[in-house]
């Protein structure tokens, strides 16, 4: 049972709307940290697995990438990367939050789910950091920075 953490593509997906069109990312995740995982390296990771699933077989894995970031932290690197107008990070307060979903059009199940995961961010203790990729595949997993230039399509 593969368990990734935070991904990546959140930035390019969930999170697009508001970086583009509001220069921000707005949450109620006050000052959580993410441990952020690139689908691809997830994608290459669970192919391997399953090939030597003897390995593996009735292990749950938690797959953690070697950094966590708050989401200033991405932030910073998204406007170093400079592939936007400038972005901020704006927690938000959970009415609040609510209000800005719903006028989106964001449906009740989805807001639940999303504050539900949030604010258990805020109040567990920092992810873990894992050598998990680097020691099935041998390669270093992808890196924030160049996951977001790779996909600088999306941003503009």
């Amino acid at each position: 049972f593969l368990r990734p953490s935070y991904f990546m593509q959140n930035l390019s997906t969930l999170l697009l709307p508001d970086i583009l069109n509001k220069q921000r990312i707005a949450l109620p995740a006050g000052r959580a940290c993410f441990n952020w995982v690139d689908i691809e390296n997830v994608a290459e990771l669970a192919a391997l697995m399953i090939h030597a699933f003897d390995s593996f077989r009735k292990r749950k894995v938690d797959f953690c990438g070697p950094h966590n970031y708050t989401l200033n932290e991405v932030v910073a690197v998204l406007n170093h990367v400079q592939i936007t107008e400038p972005v901020k990070y704006r927690p938000t307060f959970i009415f609040q939050y609510i209000l800005n979903a719903r006028k989106e059009g964001m449906s009740f199940k989805l807001i639940r789910r999303h504050l539900l995961y949030f604010l258990l961010l805020r109040y567990r203790p920092e992810p873990c950091i894992s050598k998990l990729y680097e020691d099935v595949t041998g390669k270093k997993p992808t890196n924030l920075r160049n996951f977001l230039l790779r996909e600088r399509a999306c941003f503009v």
